[in-house]
């Protein structure tokens, strides 16, 4: 079994739903996740983008919604 399909059957056996939050939606429905990606593929920071990104996320799960 290739790698890859092995330590996928691992995490989904251990894996756990995150609860459900008003703010998910806005992580589903923006470009927040493309453009983190298009920062690093284009050279940018990755400690400093993944904190960003957290920072984001998190007050996005956080939030009440609208």
């Amino acid at each position: 079994m290739p790698e890859q399909l092995t330590v996928a059957s691992q995490a989904s056996k251990v894996s756990q739903p995150l609860p459900d939050s008003p703010g998910e939606a806005t992580l589903e429905t923006e470009r927040y996740n493309e453009q983190f990606f298009s920062k690093i593929a284009s050279g940018a920071d990755i400690a400093s983008s993944s904190a960003a990104y957290d920072k984001h996320a998190t007050d996005a799960f956080n939030s009440l919604g609208d």
